[in-house]
C-alpha cells in the first residue's frame, strides 16, 4: 500500500484473507493515516509490514469487530526502518504463527500496541518462537527506542486465563540500541522458556506493574522457565509488578554485562493478592559477575532467599 489516509476494512464480520504460501499480506511503506480493520489474515509472512517511514497508522481499533487476527502464517506484524513510527495497534491478535508474532527492529520506534484499556489488548501467543522480538540490527538508524506495550497479554489466550505459550520467550529485548521501550500492565506468561529476556546491551527499559507468570488475575500460576533473564543489559527496571510461579528463577541477572538494572517494588513469589505461589527456584539471583544492580523493596517470599553467586560460591540471603 501506497497511499496515504486508505481504510482496508471487513464488510461483515469474519472476513479471512488467505495466502497460499507465506507471501506478505498488507504493507504500508511511507504511508499515514491508513487504517486496516476487522480481517482475519491467515498464511501470510508478514501479515502485516510497517517499513520506510510509514506513520501514524491505525491497525485493530475499539469497537468490537475492528479485532484484527493474523495466524497460521511466518512472522505475524513486523516493523522496520527509521521514521516508521507513531503507528497504533488495538485489539490485534497474533497467534499460531512460525516465527515472531511482533518483531521490530532497525529502527522501528515510538509505536504503541495497545490503547491502555484490556479490551484494546494485543495478543501474541503460540508463536513458533518469541512473542515480542525488538532487535538493534546493528548499522546506522538500527535502534529500537520509545516503543509501548500496554496491557498486552503475550503467551496467554484471550481470556488472559489459560496458557497459550510462544515457543521461545514472551519478550525478548536484544541489542544495545533497544532503549526506553516500555511494557505496562502487561501479562507475560505461559512461555516455554523466560518470560522476559534482556540480552545484547539493551538498556534503560522498563516493565511497570506487569504480571509475570501468572495469570491476568495475577492469582494463578501460569509460569515461564525464568520470569527475567537479564544476561547483558544495563539500566533497565522491573518495577511494581507480580514475577511468580515461574519454574525456575523469579528474576535472574547473571553476568558482568549485566549491571546498573533495578528490580524495585515487586511482588516476587506472592500472587497479586499477597497469597503465597513461589517461584520454583529462588526469587531473585545475581550471579556470575552481575553487579551495582538494585534490589529494593520487593516482597519475596515462598522461596524466602535472594542467591547470589560469585566465583563458583553460592551465598543465600534470607529475605
Amino acid at each position: 500500500v501506497g497511499v496515504d489516509n486508505l481504510t482496508i476494512e471487513a464488510c461483515y464480520p469474519d472476513v479471512t484473507v488467505n495466502a497460499l504460501g507465506l507471501f506478505p499480506g498488507i504493507e504500508l511503506s511511507a504511508v499515514t493515516g491508513c487504517h486496516i480493520r476487522g480481517l482475519r489474515m491467515e498464511g501470510f509472512n508478514p501479515a502485516i509490514g510497517l517499513t520506510t517511514g510509514a506513520h501514524d497508522n491505525h491497525i485493530g481499533g475499539p469497537a468490537p469487530f475492528d479485532v484484527v487476527e493474523i495466524y497460521s502464517g511466518g512472522l505475524g506484524v513486523a516493523l522496520s526502518d527509521p521514521g516508521t513510527i507513531r503507528n497504533k495497534f488495538v485489539q490485534v491478535q497474533v497467534h499460531h504463527n512460525m516465527y515472531e508474532g511482533i518483531y521490530l527492529r532497525h529502527g522501528a520506534s515510538e509505536n504503541f500496541f495497545g490503547d491502555g484499556t484490556p479490551s484494546g489488548a494485543v495478543i501474541s501467543s503460540d508463536n513458533g518462537r518469541n512473542g515480542v522480538l525488538l532487535e538493534d540490527t546493528g548499522g546506522t538508524g538500527s535502534s529500537v527506542i520509545r516503543n509501548e506495550f500496554h496491557h498486552c497479554l503475550i503467551g496467554l489466550d484471550p481470556s488472559g486465563l489459560a496458557p497459550a505459550g510462544n515457543a521461545l520467550s514472551g519478550v525478548v529485548l536484544d541489542g544495545p540500541g533497544v532503549i526506553e521501550n516500555l511494557f505496562s500492565a502487561c501479562v507475560i506468561s505461559g512461555n516455554s522458556m523466560n518470560g522476559v529476556t534482556i540480552t545484547g546491551g539493551a538498556n534503560q527499559n522498563t516493565f511497570w506493574t506487569c504480571l509475570i507468570g501468572v495469570d491476568a488475575s495475577g492469582t494463578a500460576m501460569l509460569g515461564n522457565v525464568n520470569g527475567v533473564e537479564i544476561n547483558a543489559g544495563s539500566l533497565n527496571a522491573i518495577e511494581a509488578g507480580v514475577v511468580s510461579g515461574n519454574q525456575q528463577f523469579g528474576v535472574v541477572i547473571r553476568s558482568s554485562a549485566a549491571f546498573d538494572n533495578k528490580v524495585n517494588e515487586n511482588r516476587i513469589g506472592p500472587d497479586a493478592n499477597a497469597a503465597a505461589l513461589g517461584n520454583g527456584r529462588s526469587g531473585v539471583a545475581l550471579m556470575d559477575g552481575a553487579f551495582e544492580n538494585r534490589v529494593i523493596g520487593n516482597h519475596i517470599s515462598s522461596i524466602m532467599c535472594i542467591q547470589f553467586k560469585r566465583h563458583g560460591i553460592v551465598d543465600i540471603a534470607p529475605v
